[in-house]
């Protein structure tokens, strides 16, 4: 299956995990923040968070504020 990271395509196998495409990225938790098809998705779902062809993932700078 192909997802997209930050608009890159990456192959994967059907139903693979956030977290593994992330750490093949060389992506850690630490100040990120990730969304899923526009849905934040928390750090501590990422490793049940399964994939599917097509999603979109985007990973940004995690910032606070109002």
């Amino acid at each position: 299956m192909t997802v997209y990271l930050n608009e890159k395509p990456i192959m994967a196998a059907d139903l693979t995990p956030l977290a593994v495409i992330l750490q093949q990225q060389g992506i850690s938790p630490a100040g990120k923040a990730v969304a899923l098809n526009e849905i934040a998705i928390p750090p501590s779902l990422w490793a049940e968070t399964l994939l599917h062809d097509g999603d979109k993932i985007l990973v940004f700078r995690a910032f606070y504020g109002g």
